[in-house]
């Protein structure tokens, strides 16, 4: 999970033809292009699971199957899943903190439990 990005919104990186207007100079309306059009990249992540299985007969027909899967063993509820720039734009004052990237987070720890019987 460590090459993971926002996915784009097309207004930060269409024409912006008055972001002119609020620069004071060549090097600040780069700055700002920069600042506008650079896609995040998601923080990197590691995720241990656990899966336990037992498969038990019961005859010479018929068995049980049980199954454990544990995922996200260390309840890490940091890690980015997820995103996207948002489809609103400040095309008064030209800023990225106004309408910020929106994020998915991993759920904690999830346990499943499964049984099956075969005849």
């Amino acid at each position: 999970m460590n090459r993971a990005y926002v996915d784009l919104s097309p207004v930060r990186h269409e024409a912006l033809p008055d972001l002119w207007k609020v620069c004071s100079s060549e090097a600040e309306l780069e700055q700002r292009l920069r600042e506008i059009s650079t896609q995040d990249k998601f923080n990197e992540a590691l995720v241990i699971n656990m899966s336990l299985g037992k498969l038990i007969y019961l005859s010479r027909s018929a068995s049980l199957n049980l199954n454990l899967s544990i995922n996200n063993l260390l309840d890490n509820r940091n890690i980015q899943t997820g995103g996207y720039q948002q489809g609103r734009f400040d095309y008064k004052n030209f800023s990225t903190t106004k309408y910020p990237n929106k994020y998915y987070y991993a759920q904690g720890i999830r346990i499943f439990v499964n049984a099956g019987v075969r005849f």
